[in-house]
């Protein structure tokens, strides 16, 4: 029963560190920043390949995580140079 518990609990802690981390991934690098950048989409670029300039540029925090909500919006094909 004692097993059980920490298994219940370990399994709680780590859905909820995914739920913040996810949500601190989604939030803006710099909520202040309120300047306009220009990012240039290449023609045959892919979304893996567009994730990582944003995230080269500084524009966002993980490229890993924008891949994975564009593929959930089901948005991911729908991105065009």
């Amino acid at each position: 029963m004692r097993k059980l518990a920490i298994v219940i609990i370990f399994t709680v802690i780590v859905i909820l560190g995914f739920f913040v981390l996810w949500n601190n991934m989604l939030s803006p690098v710099n909520p202040n920043n309120k300047t306009t950048s220009i990012f240039v989409v290449n023609k045959g670029d892919t979304v893996r390949e567009i994730a990582y300039n944003l995230k080269a540029k500084g524009l966002i925090r993980s490229p890993i995580v924008l891949f994975l909500l564009l593929k959930k919006l089901g948005l991911d094909k729908k991105i065009e140079a």
